[in-house]
This record gives C-alpha cells, sequence and structure tokens, in this order.
C-alpha cells in the first residue's frame, strides 16, 4: 500500500546549479557514480497509528538548474495513519 501519491526519485534534483551537480552523490566529484541514499526510511507501529518517515522530491522547490528546468529537492516527510485506515485493526 502507497501512503504517499508522491513517488521518490533518487536522481533528483539531476541538474546542476551554478555549475554545481545538485546529485547526492557519496563523493563531491563532477561525475556521480554512485547516488548516496542515506537513512531515508523508517516504520513505526502503535495501538493506534502506524508513522512512516521517508524521503521525497515533491514538491518542486522553487529553484532552477542552469538549463531552467526546476529542481526537485530531497526531503523527509514523516506521514502518520491510522490503523484503521490501513485495515490493520483498532
Amino acid at each position: 500500500m502507497l501512503v504517499s501519491r508522491h513517488l521518490w526519485d533518487p536522481y533528483q534534483p539531476g541538474g546542476t546549479r551554478n555549475g554545481v551537480s545538485q546529485l547526492p552523490c557519496e563523493d563531491p566529484m563532477p561525475q556521480c557514480d554512485d547516488i548516496f541514499l542515506g537513512d531515508y526510511f523508517s516504520m513505526q507501529i502503535s495501538k493506534s497509528r502506524v508513522s512512516v518517515l521517508s524521503a521525497s522530491t515533491h514538491p518542486r522547490s522553487g529553484l532552477s538548474d542552469d538549463t531552467g528546468r526546476p529542481l526537485h529537492y530531497q526531503q523527509q516527510l514523516l506521514t502518520v495513519i491510522g490503523r484503521k485506515a490501513l485495515r490493520l485493526g483498532r
């Protein structure tokens, strides 16, 4: 079951801003070979709720890359859903 309508794209932001790559690379190199995913996902379950910590690249940031395309920066989201809504009882 999806808890968000907006899926995460680890290759965003894929452009450059002022000549600097905006990709979340492991090393600050001009060519990015390894995307850094980090600790972006967690889930906690209580008697009445399910809390999901995740990453998203939605909505776009309002900034543009060097070619004028919008940048979609990664951000952390905390989504809390009632167990009833997920049909997990209580």
